[in-house]
């Protein structure tokens, strides 16, 4: 079944592995996108456990908002059309009781396959799929899909790739050895099978063949999600060293420059480039080097695309919505230019990968949107000796710099220290007008490209500023700061830590437990709404245009203070902003003043879109 892609099994896996040890639930819709579920019966368990006791019976029940969800997707071009849930601990089957809530006297109740998950101590081990047959839900003969799920990338030399007009330099191939891989890959690509294997389907010895960077034989077993690469025994890999006829083509514009030339085109080839994230700048960014030409891109990011990107993220497009936006950047890129290697890291770029990530490349660039990842790429990139080409948006206004090269300042010689929270640009709320990532994202790319190449005057030492509103540019020159605790000699004597943006990363909460009121409760006390009940929203007035509970009184949090008086201490005031953190702030300024019956939304917005309108639009 193509909706159940290696991307969606992924989803659902880890879903169930996060559930663990209680049921997951959820679906896939037609064009393969997945809908994490709710499974209400935990939450009616940990209020009545007498009541609503857990049994094979009743081990997960749908939400009424999925419920609702489901139904209207039925209605749309875009239906559901599997349904899945884990079985913790027995096995992946379809149960009487399975049976019975999936039909109506007799027949299925929604058109769609039912995937069942055996997931075991927290690990899923498979799953398998069924269908409905006239009599019941059976098994189909498609029914072990941890093949799927288990695929290795297999990276090709460029010569390799040219003769055999392969669609891309790696290709994924399911296997658990490597004999098992090339067998498959061969079968989806022919042309593969006489470069690689000989008439008696044995491996041609003027290859090599690697697993995570050591030599591996036919028949060994390989690692899960094994990364390997087919190199030639005499030239060791790609040609790094040269430029095919179809390169020179393909980047005549650049060659015929003055000051670039084949010798400056070769220079991007052999360059490895880290793009930290793959959203607003790391879309432009990305785009621009791999169609100049960089041999090796690194794309670092830990974020799924969401329809909210595609206003400024021009990489990805409504045929990725929900995959990883590494994997769906690098499909892109693919596709601009398959001359060059895209290696995807879906994770966030920490404190434990950081030296790892910024080690293996010549030059870093900055995509990200807070300011705790800013400094940590700064700093990785000092202790390193690796040059920063910086970038940074907010509303209408755009910053570039390149950082750290042959002696230059840093990011700490610029901003030393980040905002306190409370002043920090809020990444989400603020906005941005979608075209300024890709002024501010062209801009580092051109700077990237002049660093690799060793052409022009780099931004190092002056800090470029764009107005979007003024259309105007205006440059700040800046030095290394004697004192700078991260490139000066002082690094070893101070600690550095960072402050973050606010929202950006989830609070640990302020107030205790009672203050705070989950989305589920705050919808049923509407329900029922009382006028001594209070929605006062704290969030900036702009952010209240793309979605609001009804009724709410509206007071910023910078203009809370100055409105007290306009409140009743006899009122509970329940308070609303993005994610929570803003609404703690205005909790303790009222619980100060005097307003013992206040309460914050926990989560915000963000977890009542979640878990109570998950049709409602969100910034």
């Amino acid at each position: 079944m193509k909706v159940l892609s290696p991307t969606a099994l992924e989803q659902i896996y880890a879903h169930a592995d996060r559930s663990y040890p209680e049921e997951c639930c959820g679906f896939v819709f037609a064009d393969g996108s997945v809908y994490l579920g709710s499974n209400i019966q935990n939450e009616l368990h940990r209020k009545n456990p007498e009541m609503y006791s857990r049994s094979a019976a009743n081990g997960y029940t749908f939400s009424v908002a999925d419920t609702l969800k489901m139904n209207k997707a039925f209605r749309s071009d875009n239906p559901v059309v599997v349904i899945y849930h884990s079985h913790p601990d027995v096995g992946a089957y379809f149960s009487d009781e399975d049976q019975d809530k999936a039909l109506f006297m007799g027949e299925p109740i929604y058109p769609v396959s039912y995937l069942v998950v055996d997931v075991r101590q927290g690990k899923t081990q498979g799953s398998k799929l069924f269908a409905w047959d006239g009599n019941g839900f059976a098994q189909k003969p498609f029914n072990d899909l941890q093949t799927e799920l288990c695929m290795n990338a297999v990276s090709f030399p460029d010569i390799l790739v040219r003769v055999a007009k392969l669609p891309a330099p790696t290709l994924e191939g399911a296997g658990s050895t490597l004999r098992e891989v090339i067998e498959n890959l061969c079968a989806e690509h022919p042309q593969l099978r006489a470069h690689l294997l000989y008439e008696n389907n044995q491996l041609k010895e003027h290859f090599l063949f690697t697993a995570e960077e050591e030599l591996i034989d036919a028949n060994d077993p390989l690692p899960e999600k094994a990364k390997i690469e087919v190199l030639l025994a005499t030239s060791g890999g790609m040609d790094v060293d040269s430029l095919s006829n179809e390169e020179v083509q393909r980047y005549v514009r650049h060659i015929t420059l003055p000051g670039v030339g084949r010798e400056g085109q070769l220079n991007l080839k052999k360059a490895k480039v880290l793009i930290i994230g793959t959203g607003g700048l790391g879309s432009p960014i990305s785009l621009y080097l791999a169609a100049a030409g960089i041999g090796t891109l690194g794309l670092v990011d830990f974020d799924v695309v969401e329809s909210s990107n595609l206003q400024r993220q021009i990489v990805h497009g409504n045929s990725t919505l929900g995959m990883p936006k590494v994997e769906s950047a690098k499909q892109r890129l693919q596709d601009l230019n398959s001359h060059i290697q895209i290696n995807t890291y879906d994770t966030a770029f920490n404190t434990d990968n950081a030296l790892e990530l910024v080690g293996a490349y010549d030059l870093v660039i900055d995509g990200t949107d807070n300011f705790e990842t800013r400094y940590l790429v700064n700093d990785a990139c000092v202790q390193l000796g690796k040059p920063l080409v910086y970038g940074a948006i907010y509303r209408f206004d755009g910053q570039i710099s390149v950082l750290n090269y042959k002696g230059g300042p840093c990011y700490r010689c610029l901003f030393p220290q980040a905002p306190p929270a409370e002043l920090a640009p809020n990444c989400s709320a603020g906005g941005v007008i979608g075209v300024l990532p890709g002024v501010v994202g062209m801009i580092q790319a051109t700077e990237a490209i002049k660093l690799l190449i060793g052409i022009g005057e780099p931004l190092s030492g002056r800090l470029m500023r764009f107005d979007a509103l003024a259309m105007k540019f205006s440059e700040i020159r800046f030095k290394r700061r004697a004192e700078c605790p991260c490139c000066s000699e002082l690094r070893h004597t101070q600690t550095i830590a960072p402050a973050v943006c606010a929202d950006a990363v989830p609070s640990t909460p302020s107030l205790a437990e009672e203050r705070y009121i989950k989305p589920r409760v705050l919808k049923q006390l509407l329900e029922q709404h009382s006028k001594a009940d209070v929605l006062l929203d704290v969030r900036d007035a702009s952010e209240l245009e793309v979605c609001k509970l009804p009724g709410v009184v509206h007071i910023p949090l910078a203009e809370l203070d100055g409105q007290l008086a306009t409140l009743s201490r006899d009122n509970t005031h329940y308070l609303i902003c993005y994610a929570g953190t803003r609404a703690e702030q205005a909790a303790t300024t009222l619980l100060a003043a005097g307003f013992a019956n206040t309460k914050v939304l926990q989560g915000g917005m963000k977890h009542w879109v979640r878990d109570v309108e998950p049709d409602m639009p969100l910034y």
